[in-house]
């Protein structure tokens, strides 16, 4: 995370999570670039989206280079991920062999935010068949008003003598 620092410089460091008033607020911007699965377009996977990444790489559990390879992330962001789940009780460290576990907090975050990711697409999914519909309705009027202009045109030319 990048973090702009006294005079506008810019600071790289650990997060320091009492910066942060809520414990999910960090997820609200974005960063790394993925393909979007709807087309060859790129966009940007909100932070909330590698967190969830990440957990679902730990369900079993998982080394750092699992998490990192599954949730597609830099070493660096890895770290700072990895640091900003445990702290907030979402993810749990074993001090013996470093493998990281998902926890019942965690488990339950991932469930919510699958739910809705559903939701979400769902939602996209009836907007854009209505904006289809409307769509239709427009052109559909618009080819009745150019037929009635062409009647109406068709009417005031003058008979052929």
């Amino acid at each position: 995370m990048v973090l702009r620092g006294e005079k506008g410089r810019i600071c790289k460091g650990n997060w320091d999570l009492n910066m942060f008033e809520g414990e999910m607020e960090p997820f609200t911007q974005t960063t790394k670039r993925i393909p979007s699965e709807s087309n060859n377009s790129r966009r940007r996977r909100s932070r909330i989206e590698i967190a969830a990444d990440m957990l679902d790489a730990a369900v079993d559990g998982a080394g750092k280079t699992r998490i990192m390879q599954n949730a597609n992330l830099s070493y660096d962001l890895l770290l700072k991920y990895l640091s900003f789940l445990t702290e907030t009780g979402l993810l749990e460290c074993t001090k013996s062999n470093g493998v990281y576990y998902i926890t019942s907090k965690g488990s339950r975050f991932l469930k919510e935010f699958r739910e809705l990711q559903i939701l979400h697409n769902l939602y996209i999914q009836k907007l854009l068949t209505l904006k289809a519909v409307i769509d239709q309705r427009l052109h559909r009027e618009d080819h009745q008003k150019s037929d009635k202009y062409s009647i109406m045109v068709e009417r005031k030319k003058p008979f052929p003598a």
